[in-house]
């Protein structure tokens, strides 16, 4: 599993944007570092995480890149596991 941090809902008003934003650097403010999205299908496992999560989450996962031709991001990501690291 890779360590990622969960900044929050990409809340922009655009064609492509929407999800879950989820970097691999150690930056935790939304939008300020490069993210991927994490588009939760619709009745698809979202691990507990919802919009109303405390956000930044700290987490471990495994992942897969997603083909997707409409994203606002470094790409659209699809979760497969997801573990919430305890708070420091």
């Amino acid at each position: 599993m890779q360590t990622a941090i969960i900044t929050g809902f990409d809340a922009r008003r655009c064609l492509c944007c929407g999800g879950f934003m989820v970097t691999f650097n150690d930056n935790p403010t939304p939008y300020e570092a490069d993210y991927y999205q994490w588009r939760i299908p619709h009745n698809g496992p979202n691990f507990g995480v919802s919009h109303s999560s405390s956000f930044p989450l700290k987490v471990k996962i495994n992942y897969q890149l997603k083909a997707s031709d409409c994203v606002a991001s470094l790409g659209e990501i699809e979760i497969t596991a997801l573990e919430v690291l305890a708070e420091e």
